[in-house]
């Protein structure tokens, strides 16, 4: 699928990697980034490096149309090789536990794979924009991405479903007392749906 554009929450200064508290967006048209400029704010450049068009948008939270369950997904990796969770790209079953508890655990032990969640999306506030990604492999979003997926398939057939994808902003201290702030994206259902579940639900249930 062609997208018209891109979501993320992270950019380059003065070549090291810095983490945004707002969207960036990127595209290859000028024309989808001056109206995404004018929908989440931000002021629109050429990046030289990629030739891609680039909004550093002043908005940490976008709503957007999730056509049915298939517009979200989780693909898996480990050591080169992609899997859909259940077999491997060359037909081998996947060795990882069931569970996305277990795999994050064996994760943190170096072993099993890593996950990473894809969205495909139109923004609410101007569907004729077209489809945009977003792709992140934190494993709190993957978990709940994987709530809202099931909660999509609950969901009577019928239009897209809204939905509001964020990013909450918190600071974490480390040993040796530096204080740092982190950024994870959440995302949650809207209107008549109720809401996915949210990151506290989410560190509940892995711990």
């Amino acid at each position: 699928m062609l997208l018209a554009g891109s979501l993320d929450y992270a950019t380059m200064v003065g070549n090291r990697p810095r983490t945004l508290a707002t969207w960036r967006v990127t595209t290859t048209s000028r024309r989808t980034g001056d109206r995404v400029a004018q929908l989440l704010g931000g002021p629109v450049q050429q990046d030289l490096t990629s030739g891609l068009v680039e909004v550093l948008t002043t908005s940490p939270t976008v709503e957007v149309l999730l056509a049915g369950p298939a517009a979200l997904g989780i693909v898996w990796q480990h050591a080169g090789s992609h899997c859909d969770g259940v077999a491997q790209g060359d037909g081998r079953p996947c060795a990882c536990p069931p569970g996305l508890s277990q795999r994050r655990a064996a994760g943190k032990q170096g072993r099993g794979c890593r996950p990473c969640a894809e969205l495909r999306f139109r923004l609410a506030s101007c569907p004729c924009l077209g489809t945009f990604g977003f792709a992140c492999e934190d494993w709190s979003f993957v978990e709940l991405v994987a709530r809202t997926q099931a909660a999509l398939r609950g969901r009577p057939p019928g239009g897209p479903a809204r939905a509001r994808l964020g990013l909450q902003r918190s600071l974490h201290t480390l040993r040796s007392g530096t204080v740092l702030p982190y950024t994870r994206p959440v995302i949650t259902l809207l209107g008549d749906h109720g809401p996915a579940s949210t990151v506290r639900d989410v560190q509940a249930a892995s711990t």
